[in-house]
């Protein structure tokens, strides 16, 4: 699997951005990616989608083996886009979810804010814990994962930016 996605642009809605891939890790796991990128609607305002606003970037995981149930791990990056660049608003790691017997333990952070300049970028980082059978690291099969997303800044117009997002996964 490639380490960052080509999104592609939905045809009904342009402001709308999604990738997919899957691939088989070294011990057996299967490991399938989603990411997207949309428009977040202003509840205050009702005109029409601007290339400046609010938005949010989401990887989601989906991790599964023949001898374990499956397991999806997501990361929503929110972020603005003005003016001065961009800037990360927050995270979350909603939609983190596991089967039955599966219990996983999640968190997020922001750890780049701001991108103001051409070539800067912003990112958000998950960490989770995957526990077998068990909770908070303590399980029959315990494994850790980070995905950390980055948008990219590359360049910035009068009413809109140019930027690339991408995303890498640790185990």
């Amino acid at each position: 699997m490639a380490e960052s996605l080509e999104l592609t642009t939905d045809a009904a809605n342009p402001e709308n951005q999604y990738a997919s891939a899957t691939t088989t890790l070294d011990d057996g796991t299967v490991l399938e990616v989603n990411v997207s990128d949309t428009a977040v609607t202003n509840l205050l305002r009702a005109t029409a989608t601007e290339k400046f606003g609010a938005r949010s970037y989401k990887v989601e995981s989906r991790v599964y083996h023949v001898l374990y149930p499956d397991g999806w791990i997501c990361l929503l990056t929110f972020y603005n886009v003005n003016g001065s660049g961009l800037t990360a608003t927050g995270t979350s790691v909603g939609g983190t979810r596991g089967l039955f017997l599966l219990s996983i333990n999640a968190s997020s952070k922001i750890t780049d804010k701001r991108a103001e300049k051409n070539g800067y970028d912003i990112n958000g980082q998950g960490d989770y814990t995957l526990n077998y059978v068990g909770t908070h690291g303590i399980g029959i099969y315990v494994m850790y994962r980070t995905l950390v997303s980055t948008v990219k800044l590359n360049k910035l117009y009068s009413a809109s930016a140019s930027v690339t997002k991408s995303f890498k996964l640790y185990k």
